[in-house]
């Protein structure tokens, strides 16, 4: 895959770098809209919940898929004005002649931008250490390919979705937490930090080679929160370092709705 180019974004404590938009297509510019302000917002709310006065620091980076959900789900619902569902029953279906019907969720449902948005989230961690990046782990590769699988198979019942927007976007967001399992010190943070484009290109890369380098597979977008400081040592005892969030996406053309004129 052709290497993500990038720009940044600083204000105050949220720092991100975010892959640049180099489509002119409506539906792919909302779709990194979205994704633009998503990131935004879920640093945010991941700093609210950094609360050392009242040792609350439980932090949704320092888990898993599960905890997401305390920060995605508000950051979207102030994006999309509310308009935003959660674990929304379907069918799904690998293909148009497909009879295995099985019912599933879709993680998130939500219109921006005058489209449908259909969601499905992952959240893993990749080991990191100098320049060296590792995202092998079966934890990034198996849920990006479950998520990739769990939104093809939603594929044809988005063609039956009959709200009144411009048609339908499938959108796959993996989350990595950056790790690695040594002390915090300032040298290690800044080297996270001079290397984040390199390591965000070569995860991506990672991820599509791992999968045959198939379209359906291949990174859309990609963007890193660099944590602050305070958040990253205030476990100066602990031995693991926790530099910087990653997002990694997938954005499908969008599905026009049955009755699209």
């Amino acid at each position: 895959m052709k290497p993500f180019t990038f720009k940044s974004y600083s204000n105050g404590d949220i720092k991100i770098r975010y892959s640049e938009f180099i489509s002119d297509d409506e539906y792919m510019k909302t779709a990194y809209s979205l994704l633009n302000k998503l990131m935004k917002e879920v640093a945010r709310l991941t700093i609210k919940c950094f609360r050392p006065d009242i040792e609350a620091d439980n932090l949704p980076y320092m888990h898993t898929e599960i905890r997401w959900d305390s920060v995605v789900l508000p950051a979207l619902s102030k994006i999309c004005d509310g308009l935003v569902l959660t674990e929304l029953p379907v069918d799904r279906k690998e293909s148009k002649t497909d009879e295995n019907v099985r019912r599933g969720r879709i993680d998130y449902w939500c219109v921006y931008g005058g489209y449908s948005f259909v969601i499905e989230m992952k959240g893993s961690r990749a080991l990191f250490m100098g320049n060296r990046v590792i995202a092998r782990e079966s934890s990034v590769i198996e849920r990006w390919g479950t998520m990739i699988g769990q939104l093809n198979d939603v594929k044809e019942i988005c063609h039956e979705m009959d709200e009144h927007t411009k048609g339908v976007i499938r959108l796959g967001l993996h989350f990595i937490s950056s790790i690695a399992y040594v002390k915090p010190t300032e040298e290690i943070i800044k080297d996270y930090r001079r290397g984040i484009y390199d390591r965000l290109n070569e995860i991506s890369t990672d991820i599509a080679k791992r999968h045959g380098n198939k379209a359906d597979y291949t990174p859309s977008y990609t963007a890193a929160w660099l944590i602050p400081d305070d958040m990253i040592t205030y476990w100066e005892n602990w031995e693991e370092t926790y530099p910087g969030v990653m997002l990694f996406a997938k954005v499908f053309k969008d599905i026009k709705h049955k009755n699209h004129i």
